[in-house]
C-alpha cells in the first residue's frame, strides 16, 4: 500500500503542473494586474501601489497578493504566476503527511491521506488557480498540525509557532478568523500563550477590518455570499435542511464527488443511481466508522477539537452569519473534514475485518474518481466549457 500511496502522491505533484500555460480567467487576471503594483505615472512598481489597489479593488486580504507581487518581480508570465499557487500546495502535501504522524497513525495511512489529497480535484484545481485559495489550504493544514503538537506539548515555543502560523491563515482568508475561539480555547485550557494570542488576533483583525472593509467592495462579491448564506431561506427546519445538504455536498467535493445533479458527469460510471450508492455508502461509511472508534476505544481528544470546529463553522452557517455552500468560501474548512475522516480511516483499519476492507474499498474509489474527474476537466473553468459542449453534442442542451 505504501509503494501505490507514494505513486499516487508523485502523479498528485505532476497535475499540479500539467496545466500552467492555461489562460487565464478575469479573476486570475485581476489578481495579477494589482499585485505588479504598475503606478500608470511612472511604470514602476511598488508595494504601496498593490495596497492601494487591493483595498479598492479586492473584497480580499492581501497575504497573496502581497506574495505574488515579489513573485512576480523574478518573472511576468502565466505559467510563472501559476506555478506559485502550485508550490504552495506542494508544501500542503508536505504537511498533510506529517499530520498524520503527528497523530502517530502509521506511516501507509498518513500516505494514504496524502495521496488523496494529492489527486483530489477542489485541492488540485483551486491549488492551480492564482488566487488566494492555495495560500488559505496551506494556513489550515500548518494550522492544523501545530494545534495537534501543542495540545500534545504545551510550551510557549509551540504557543508561538501555532500564533504565528495562524496570523498567516489570518491575513488571507477571513474564513480563518472563524478558528479563533478554538485556538484560544485550547492555549487558555493549557495556560499558555493565550493572552498574547488574544491581544495580537484583537490587534490584527481590528486593523485588517478597518483597513479592508471600508473600502466598498463590488456588487458581485457582495451578491456571491448574500444568494449562498442560510438566512434567505425559511424557518429553522428549511436553514437546518441545508446546511446538511451544504455539508454533504462539500463532504463529497473533498472526496472527489460533485452533488447529485452533477455526477452523470464526474463520476466514472455513466449512471446517476450509482452514484447516489457511492454517495450514501461514503455518508454510511462516516457514522459506522465513528461508531467502531467509540468501540475500539481510540481517543478522540485531539479529533474532538476539529469536531468543534466543524459545529462552529456550521452553526455560524445556521445562523446565517457565514456561507459554507460554495466550494471556493470553504477551501480553509475542508482540511479539517479530511482529517476528521481519517482518523476514522485509520480506526477503521487498525482491526482486518470487513469494516476494514469496505474502508478501503471507499478509499480506492475515492482516487480512482478523482483520477477520472481530472482526465475528463483538466482544469475548473475551462473543465466547464468542455462539459457544455459534451452536453450539446449528446443532444442534452437546445
Amino acid at each position: 500500500m505504501t509503494t501505490l500511496a507514494v505513486g499516487i502522491i508523485f502523479l498528485g505533484v505532476q497535475v499540479r503542473f500539467a496545466n500552467l500555460n492555461l489562460p487565464m480567467w478575469a479573476d486570475e487576471t485581476a489578481q495579477v494586474e494589482i499585485a505588479r503594483g504598475l503606478d500608470p505615472a511612472t511604470g514602476k512598481r511598488s508595494v504601496a501601489r498593490v495596497w492601494q489597489q487591493h483595498q479598492q479593488r479586492l473584497g480580499e486580504l492581501p497575504a497573496f497578493t502581497l506574495m505574488l507581487h515579489y513573485w512576480l518581480l523574478i518573472e511576468d508570465s502565466v505559467v510563472w504566476s501559476r506555478t506559485l499557487p502550485a508550490v504552495i500546495s506542494l508544501a500542503s502535501l508536505v504537511y498533510v503527511y506529517k499530520i498524520g504522524r503527528r497523530l502517530k497513525w502509521k506511516k501507509p495511512v498518513a500516505l494514504l491521506m496524502t495521496a488523496v489529497v494529492a489527486v483530489s480535484w477542489p485541492f488540485v484545481h483551486y491549488a492551480e488557480e492564482v488566487r488566494i485559495y492555495a495560500v488559505s489550504m496551506l494556513a489550515t493544514w500548518v494550522m492544523i498540525y501545530y494545534l495537534g503538537k501543542f495540545w500534545q506539548t504545551p510550551n510557549n515555543s509551540n504557543g508561538g509557532k501555532l500564533t504565528a502560523v495562524h496570523l498567516v491563515g489570518i491575513w488571507s482568508h477571513y474564513g480563518h478568523w472563524l478558528f479563533i475561539p478554538i485556538i484560544f480555547g485550547v492555549l487558555w485550557w493549557k495556560n499558555k500563550w493565550s493572552g498574547r494570542y488574544l491581544l495580537i488576533m484583537v490587534l490584527t483583525c481590528g486593523f485588517l477590518g478597518w483597513n479592508q472593509l471600508r473600502f466598498h467592495q463590488d456588487g458581485f462579491g457582495v451578491d456571491y455570499v448574500a444568494r449562498f448564506k442560510l438566512d434567505y431561506v425559511g424557518g429553522i427546519r428549511q436553514k437546518a435542511a441545508m446546511a446538511i445538504k451544504q455539508n454533504y455536498d462539500l463532504v463529497m467535493y473533498a472526496f472527489g464527488v460533485t452533488p447529485w445533479y452533477k455526477d452523470a458527469d464526474y463520476f466514472p460510471f455513466d449512471n446517476v443511481a450509482t452514484g447516489k450508492i457511492y454517495y450514501l455508502a461514503l455518508m454510511g461509511l462516516l457514522v459506522l466508522a465513528g461508531i467502531v472508534i467509540w468501540r475500539r476505544g481510540e481517543s478522540l481528544i485531539w479529533g474532538g477539537l476539529l469536531f468543534y470546529i466543524l459545529l462552529l463553522v456550521n452553526g455560524l452557517s445556521l445562523w446565517g452569519k457565514y456561507p459554507i455552500g460554495p466550494v471556493r468560501m470553504s477551501l480553509f474548512y475542508m482540511p479539517v473534514i479530511v482529517v476528521v475522516f481519517f482518523q476514522f480511516v485509520n480506526a477503521a483499519i487498525k482491526k482486518m475485518d470487513l469494516l476494514a476492507v469496505v474502508t478501503m474499498g471507499i478509499v480506492a474509489v475515492v482516487i480512482i474518481n478523482n483520477l477520472v474527474r481530472l482526465i475528463r476537466v483538466p482544469q475548473r473553468h475551462i473543465g466547464l466549457g468542455i462539459i457544455l459542449e459534451m452536453k450539446r453534442d449528446l443532444g442534452q442542451l437546445v
